[in-house]
């Protein structure tokens, strides 16, 4: 027991002691004979002191069951914002691994038919191309089995007269003829 308890029920027995003794006191005629007014005093005071005690312990107890609720409280809501957070967590968890699963899936799917699609296109591309080479074969004469016409021989008027051959003033000079210096690389051009 701690030394508090102990002076507690020192109190408390004085009290009773007190108690029992100021039933007596009741019959005026004993209590004026008994008690000088110094004892009356003393009583009134003590018995004061303990009502202010029992006042003080059932504040403490208040406060401390107070304290101590708040405390379970705090505990109680914890818990339960943990498990929601935990449930949701899991919740998230299940969906984003569902959501995997279907991403793959469908990543399969729109590959097949995109190779399905790339496919067909090439086919098309190769009938169109075996068409088109077809049909160039039977527009085009074949040289092979033909005759020169007159139409294919070059006129007089297309050959070149004497004025359009060039003469020695419209040759290049070797001044005027490019070097290995005057070549342009890759790395002066993305210099400048």
């Amino acid at each position: 027991m701690s030394s508090s308890n102990k002076d507690r029920f020192k109190k408390l027995g004085y009290g009773s002691l007190a108690a029992a003794g100021m039933s007596a006191m009741l019959i005026p005629g004993v209590r004026e004979k008994v008690l000088p007014k110094a004892v009356r005093w003393k009583a009134k005071e003590k018995k004061h002191e303990v009502k202010e005690e029992m006042n003080e312990e059932k504040e403490e107890l208040k406060d401390a069951a107070k304290d101590r609720i708040a405390h379970e409280m705090k505990k109680r809501v914890q818990k339960k914002m943990q498990s929601k957070v935990n449930e949701a967590a899991g919740k998230l968890e299940a969906a984003k691994e569902e959501n995997a699963e279907n991403v793959h899936s469908k990543a399969e799917e729109m590959r097949d038919k995109v190779q399905e699609a790339l496919l067909n296109v090439r086919s098309k591309l190769k009938n169109f191309k075996e068409a088109g080479e077809t049909f160039q074969e039977k527009i085009r004469p074949d040289d092979k089995g033909r005759l020169k016409s007159v139409r294919d021989l070059k006129g007089v008027n297309q050959l070149k007269s004497a004025s359009q051959v060039k003469s020695a003033a419209n040759m290049k000079k070797p001044s005027q003829i490019k070097s290995a210096t005057d070549i342009k690389t890759i790395s002066s051009i993305s210099n400048s």
